[in-house]
């Protein structure tokens, strides 16, 4: 069952760089098409990438931006719990 969740999770996450991306990301969903064995996956990744107007027009480099950074300014809604293993943890009262 976790595999098919994080398989459809990953279906959908290439869905939304197509819709709201744009071509910024159409490499990387290029890679994902290629090296994928997974049909659903495949198909999502090969979905023509949409304007996006959010998106910056550059194509996006793996690695230029900082995760750190991001968590920074994007702190978690709830700190004291985790997804571990495809599994929701409260944090330890």
């Amino acid at each position: 069952m976790k595999l098919v969740v994080e398989l459809d999770m990953y279906a959908w996450i290439s869905r939304l760089l197509t819709s709201h991306g744009g071509p910024r990301y159409a490499s990387i969903l290029r890679r994902v098409a290629a090296e994928t064995d997974v049909t659903k996956l495949k198909r999502f990744a090969q979905l023509p990438a949409e304007p996006g107007a959010a998106a910056p027009a550059e194509p996006y480099v793996v690695g230029t931006i900082s995760l750190a950074t991001q968590r920074a300014k994007y702190p978690p809604l709830y700190p004291d719990s985790t997804f571990q293993s495809g599994v929701l943890r409260a944090g330890i009262q």
